[in-house]
């Protein structure tokens, strides 16, 4: 028997959790908990929610309820969908309309505070480089057309672990890039000048060094688990910041070799081109770095 929509996310443990994920988002936790219980459950009870996955096959009152003020919350009508053109052109307007300084300032901040939400968005504009409406249908997309429960989906995904499962799908890049959040950062906030830090740490690490040692470098610097600390380090790879030898971003379309796996196994636990660190090697690139304001 499995939880009831309106048991979810209901327990102090999951409160607590939902609290915290919401103050390093920098988003209402209102909207995150309501986003949360169409996708992930933080204390799950029964068999076929043993890992958090939620199941939403029926969705009673409460639910639709609560997906009409998700929409609202957003400006949007719960009936809204988008097919996968209107996404294609949609997406492709929204990477052209990003500004590079503000993704880049976002993100130096989204490392002190964790907040997987903006460190998407910058892995996402990255991620994209070259794309047009050829290259976008190497994307994935699911079924006739996205509708509002998959946004809410997407979004609890985007500030859950920052789509770094999630960046191959349109979908998932639709929600990310052309349905903007509104981010309340901490009034006392002050970003460290940590990039310049992490890229000297890396420059030095010996020869042959792998993924760990990435890791390592970022002890002090980029806050967060180490599953926060590898997405900060997979999109400086997508920016060109993080230089895998023999694999140039800025000549491919990064999407289309996403499949390709590197022959020590436990490296394709990262994403693509990151993961041939621990064999190809890699240099760090400061060039492509824009001169930011301090904070």
């Amino acid at each position: 028997m499995a939880k009831s929509f309106e048991e979810r996310n209901q327990t102090d443990t999951a409160r607590r959790k939902l609290k915290s994920l919401a103050g390093t988002s920098g988003i209402d936790i209102e909207l995150v908990s309501a986003l949360a219980n169409f996708t992930w459950d933080y204390d799950p009870e029964y068999g076929n929610e043993a890992i958090g996955w939620v199941d939403n096959k029926k969705l009673p009152k409460a639910a639709k309820e609560q997906l009409r003020w998700i929409a609202e919350s957003l400006g949007m009508r719960p009936d809204f969908e988008v097919d996968r053109d209107q996404a294609t052109k949609d997406l492709i307007q929204a990477y052209g309309d990003q500004s590079a300084v503000t993704l880049w300032t976002n993100f130096c901040a989204a490392a002190v505070t964790k907040n997987y939400g903006r460190v998407s968005e910058f892995a996402s504009h990255n991620y994209l480089r070259g794309i047009n409406e050829s290259r976008a249908r190497l994307l994935a997309w699911r079924g006739k057309s996205l509708r509002f429960i998959e946004i809410a989906r997407n979004l609890f995904l985007k500030l859950f672990r920052g789509g770094t499962i999630e960046r191959y799908d349109l979908g998932y890049l639709w929600c990310d890039l052309a349905l903007p959040l509104k981010y309340t950062d901490p009034k006392s906030l002050k970003v460290t000048p940590w990039i310049d830090a992490l890229l000297a740490a890396i420059d030095s690490l010996p020869p042959n060094s792998g993924l760990k040692d990435l890791i390592g470098c970022c002890k002090g610097l980029v806050d967060g688990d180490k599953y926060f600390k590898q997405e900060v380090l997979q999109a400086l790879a997508y920016a060109d910041v993080l230089r895998v030898n023999g694999l140039p971003v800025s000549e491919m379309f990064i999407a289309e070799r996403r499949n390709k796996l590197s022959p020590h196994f436990y490296s394709n636990e990262w994403s693509f081109p990151l993961r041939f660190w621990s064999t190809n090697g890699g240099t760090v690139n400061r060039a492509v770095i824009p001169k930011l304001k301090k904070t």
